[in-house]
């Protein structure tokens, strides 16, 4: 369920970036704030899936996933607060900001699919043993 909503949580915020890139500058405050915040909520939420797996001694491939949308997350960070500080749209950190999100959005489909597997694997290995 942590993962559900922190996959909401990442969706609201690329409909914001995408409403930010169509900004001039100074981006306006009523859409960056929020796009910045929901960086520390998603982020949240991958700790707590990553908590919640640690809790379950789990240490598969939807871990690993989740380790690398916390990589992108925070690169996205890194390249969005460099597009803050210059005075004009530059390309390139635009594209690596979009490409860090990118990186991440497949990071938890990845993360999702694998749980996902990993419950029917238990599922049937309970039928087996009835």
């Amino acid at each position: 369920m942590a993962l559900l909503v922190t996959v909401v949580f990442f969706v609201v915020a690329i409909v914001l970036g995408f409403r930010l890139s169509r900004s001039p500058r100074p981006y306006p405050k009523l859409v960056l704030i929020p796009h910045i915040l929901l960086f520390f909520a998603i982020t949240y939420g991958i700790g707590e899936c990553l908590t919640r797996m640690q809790a379950a001694t789990d240490t598969s491939l939807a871990r690993v996933a989740l380790l690398v949308a916390l990589g992108a997350l925070w690169a996205s960070l890194v390249s969005g607060i460099v597009m803050l500080c210059l005075k004009q749209k530059n390309r390139g950190w635009i594209m690596a900001h979009k490409l860090t999100m990118i990186a991440a959005a497949l990071s938890f489909v990845a993360a999702g699919i694998f749980l996902a597997l990993k419950k029917v694997r238990r599922r049937r290995s309970k039928q087996l043993i009835v």
